[in-house]
């Protein structure tokens, strides 16, 4: 859900000021259970993307984008949408931060997980050529892909983790 009863935009709350209850309580749940990995999911028209998180750590960039390659790889075999991987890129010195952190961005820094949006395609039905065309299986298909993904990361990097006493 992106607005509430009260037409704040949850994923673009303002995190210094009070906030929307919804965004409040999302973040508290964070911080209270330390996740490893969080996910944002969101849905468009085009093909399915994990979108990069900012003003993170470069490690944070650089796990969400080798799970983003995983992901392309194992979808592509399957015959299913993938859109491009991102680039692990620095922040754009010339934009304001208050434009790009977002809900994905302060949910890492209050659990040190790693945080991440991603979009899935929808598969609504278009004229317009350059739309996926998928059926409801082949979404839960790209969404059970994902978490699959996530989950062995997770595991893989535990042994980081506990060496770091986290």
């Amino acid at each position: 859900a992106y607005f509430n009863d009260n037409g704040v935009n949850i994923m673009h709350d303002e995190f210094f000021a009070p906030m929307a209850e919804e965004t409040k309580a999302i973040i508290e749940l964070a911080r209270r259970e330390a996740p490893d990995m969080v996910v944002s999911l969101h849905s468009h028209g085009s093909n399915p993307v994990v979108v990069p998180p900012v003003f993170v750590p470069v490690f944070v960039k650089e796990r969400t984008k080798a799970l983003a390659e995983r992901l392309q790889v194992r979808l592509e075999k399957r015959g299913l949408p993938f859109g491009r991987v991102s680039a692990v890129a620095p922040e754009d010195p010339q934009s304001p931060p208050t434009k790009y952190f977002n809900l994905v961005s302060a949910l890492h820094h209050v659990s040190g997980g790693v945080a991440f949006t991603f979009e899935c395609t929808h598969g609504a039905v278009s004229d317009q050529i350059s739309l996926p065309k998928v059926t409801h299986e082949q979404i839960l298909d790209i969404q059970l892909t994902l978490y699959d993904e996530m989950l062995s990361d997770v595991l893989e990097n535990r042994f980081y983790w506990e060496m770091k006493g986290r």
